[in-house]
């Protein structure tokens, strides 16, 4: 859709607005890879792949609204309405059972999982990107954390939604700003 409505290459605005203004250091265009068939859907996946410090960086921005050192990259107003709820986590465990199951109640803004409905103060206003095979960005704004993981998929293996979750909660546990 993106290329659609701009006429841009997705990697190459990527590159241009995230890559270079954060400094990634693991990005390689060469690997990032369109996939779909376009007989069955007209919006094709963009597949991103993102080493785990790059993946910190983009949580860091997120965590600081938007800027990065004494540059707002991203909106300040944009981030606030990408975290904010369009899915409560009600209604996200309704269409997904597996949801029930994780011990965390998420709610969905756009393209990023909410922590709803929690009494842990670090967990307030905690949000998380999750993609393929189990990586994980979750941002604390209530603890100033970030906390970023995933697997490597050469070993053909995924970190599932319960492991994502135990992670983030085992985070929050043994935090300690000293």
């Amino acid at each position: 859709m993106f290329e659609q409505q701009t006429k841009k290459n997705i990697y190459d605005e990527i590159e241009e607005q995230l890559v270079q203004p954060l400094q990634m250091q693991d990005w390689n265009r060469s690997i990032q890879l369109k996939n779909g068939n376009l007989e069955v859907s007209k919006f094709p996946a963009y597949h991103m792949w993102f080493s785990t410090r790059d993946m910190a960086r983009i949580g860091l921005l997120m965590l600081r609204k938007g800027k990065w050192k004494d540059t707002q990259v991203i909106p300040e107003e944009w981030v606030e309405e990408i975290v904010t709820q369009r899915t409560s986590y009600q209604e996200a465990q309704k269409n997904a059972p597996i949801l029930k199951e994780d011990g965390l109640d998420l709610g969905y803004g756009y393209m990023w999982w909410l922590i709803e409905n929690t009494d842990d103060n670090k967990l307030k206003n905690a949000y998380s990107a999750q993609g393929a095979l189990g990586q994980n960005i979750t941002v604390y704004p209530e603890i100033d954390v970030v906390l970023a993981f995933k697997t490597k998929s050469d070993y053909g293996r995924r970190n599932s939604i319960q492991t994502q979750m135990k992670l983030i909660r085992k985070a929050v546990e043994i935090y300690s700003p000293n």
